[in-house]
């Protein structure tokens, strides 16, 4: 049974959002895929249907938040700022992975970052996989393009 859940900027514009998918056999087999195409990632929890990466940043892991638009709402309405350079992002800021249309497929927090590594390490949900922490571009095909985001209400 799938449901919602009230969600809304602190605007209160609503986001639309969904929780329960169910969890296939085919889900967990290519968790084990995923995981060896991707051996620097370490695997943080195990597959769930509650959220998926948009949730898990922005709705506290509650429910799955899927369209771009409500992501870009979340970040105007909630007052991110924009970091124009990834060296300049820190512990907590957000990143949002764009196509080359401008849509949002994919979300993360930073968790490293700095002078010393050659990217950010970043916390995030591999769809209905678990959260994965990882160097910013080792992720399944999203992107391909970062944008890096504080909150400063």
């Amino acid at each position: 049974m799938t449901t919602r859940i009230r969600l809304e900027t602190s605007l209160r514009r609503g986001i639309d959002n969904l929780q329960g998918l169910p969890l296939s056999k085919s889900d967990i087999y290519s968790l084990s895929i995923i995981t060896q195409s991707h051996p620097n990632a370490r695997l943080r929890t195990k597959p769930t249907t509650r959220y998926n990466c948009h949730g898990m940043v922005f709705a506290s892991r509650r429910t799955q938040v899927f369209k771009s638009t409500d992501i870009r709402n979340i970040i105007a309405d909630d007052g991110y700022v924009r970091i124009q350079n990834a060296r300049d992002a820190i512990p907590g800021d957000i990143v949002l992975y764009v196509d080359g249309s401008g849509d949002v497929n994919h979300s993360g927090i930073v968790l490293e970052s700095g002078q010393n590594l050659i990217a950010p390490i970043v916390l995030s949900k591999w769809g209905l996989h678990g959260e994965f922490i990882h160097a910013v571009h080792d992720v399944p095909s999203y992107g391909p393009n970062y944008e890096y985001y504080r909150c400063n209400p």
